[in-house]
């Protein structure tokens, strides 16, 4: 059995590797948090304009991340489906993507989300129902997206342990 979990652990490294690779050859990076730590923060948000749908497919091989910085890119509702399921992603920024209230739906399927940034995209009261669920959030961004006061405060009623940070008020 150890046999088997050490050639598992090789083969995902190398998958891992050539995940890297392909992230940095579209201008994201993917760096460690700490040192001793293996939880990783991977973004596109700087140099990642190029960063499209296919291209999101490559953050699944990411051992142990944690930072997903989207901001800006060119990624779509369906470029979320590589999302769901990561088992470690914490904190997600899709700020000013071309994010619609059917992307949120994905996001569902992130166990250990507690941080959505969606300001600057087209998520609008219909997309609080999808919100409402997300129930282990405890930050969310939404200023500048299509959501309105009283889809806000039905949020904030829905979410009352969630710091829900908006423009409008």
């Amino acid at each position: 059995q150890a046999e088997r979990e050490a050639a598992e652990r090789e083969i995902r490294l190398a998958a891992q590797g050539d995940a890297i690779g392909k992230i940095e050859e579209i201008g994201g990076t993917v760096r460690e948090i700490a040192l001793d730590d293996d939880r990783k923060e991977v973004a596109f948000h700087l140099s990642g304009k190029a960063l499209t749908d296919d291209g999101l497919a490559h953050v699944r091989n990411i051992d142990y991340m944690i930072v997903l910085h989207l901001k800006g890119t060119q990624i779509t509702d369906d470029g979320l489906k590589h999302l769901s399921g990561l088992p470690t992603l914490e904190k997600l920024h899709l700020e000013e993507t071309k994010l619609t209230d059917a992307g949120l739906a994905h996001l569902l399927e992130i166990p250990k989300l507690k941080w959505l940034n969606i300001y600057g995209t087209e998520v609008t009261d219909a997309g609080i129902e999808t919100d409402k669920k997300m129930k282990n959030l405890e930050k969310l961004y939404i200023w500048q997206s299509k959501i309105s006061l009283p889809g806000f405060q039905q949020l904030q009623a829905a979410l009352p342990d969630t710091e829900i940070i908006p423009d409008l008020v």
